[in-house]
Formats: structure tokens, sequence, C-alpha cells
């Protein structure tokens, strides 16, 4: 078995010298961990507005939804996480109708 040891650096002429290779660091530019919260920092972008319905509305969705009445085009137009969300209240919404039209009722009398 024959072993092969390396030329010394003084035997290899100048040009077959070699030389270390430079150690390059890269520095990346990557965006900051957390968001900025300067708004002069962040680019802008446009944030959803919360709508909410008005308890009228809701009490409409409840009553056509117990009529079996356009549960289609309630799809259609609200989230299905709203709608469902109003049919599981339904009796609060219901009990808070009745104490709302009841008051107003008193004022207009």
């Amino acid at each position: 078995m024959r072993t092969t040891h390396p030329i010394p650096f003084s035997v290899l002429s100048s040009k077959q010298k070699q030389d270390p290779a430079p150690v390059r660091h890269l520095t990346l530019n990557m965006p900051p961990k957390h968001p900025a919260t300067n708004p002069a920092m962040s680019p802008s972008v446009a944030k959803k507005t919360r709508k909410s319905l008005t308890l009228e509305v809701k009490l409409d969705i409840i009553h056509r939804h117990e009529a079996r009445k356009l549960i289609a085009l309630l799809a259609t137009i609200l989230t299905p996480s709203t709608v469902s969300t109003i049919f599981k209240l339904a009796d609060s919404i219901k009990k808070a109708g009745e104490t709302v039209s009841s008051l107003q009722a008193k004022r207009t009398t």
C-alpha cells in the first residue's frame, strides 16, 4: 500500500502556490422579526374595517331563517361564520329586540 504525501509549499513555484481562499462574509438583507410599529416604516396596507350588523338586520335574518326564506341569499351576502353566529345567538338577539322595541314604543307614546 502506497501513501501519498502532500507537496510542501516551498517546492511549488510562485504561480502554483495556492493561497487559501479569502473568507467572504455575506450579509443578508433580511426583514426584521417583528413588524414595524411606526406607520412611516411599514408599507401602506389598507386595513379592513369591521362591519357590525344592526339589531334590526339580525332580527330580520333570524325571522327569514325561521320562515325558511332566502337562506341561499344570506350565504351570498354574509359570511357563513356571521350567519351561524347569529343563528347560535338567536335567543339573546330576540330578547334584546324585545327590550329595544318596548323602549322605543314608550318613547313614541
